[in-house]
């Protein structure tokens, strides 16, 4: 096996381990009504859950992630 094959199987399983511990949160997070964002602050933008969106009455993804948006 070729150090580039190696590399590429090793970033393969951090990405399905990424996605499996992503999956567990979510459920977490549902499982307790709990919610999350993300605001990164220099950008002026947010990441908001799906259960943040329904908090404010925002339909799945929707949300735009701006400063301006969020204020209103």
């Amino acid at each position: 096996m070729t150090h580039l094959a190696a590399v590429a199987i090793e970033r393969q399983h951090a990405v399905e381990q990424l996605e499996a511990e992503q999956e567990l949160l979510d459920l977490a997070q549902k499982s307790a009504g709990a919610m999350a964002f993300d605001w990164y602050i220099q950008k002026e933008t947010n990441h908001w859950s799906l259960e943040q969106e329904a908090l404010f009455g925002l339909a799945p993804g929707t949300f735009d992630g701006t400063y301006t948006t969020w204020k209103r």
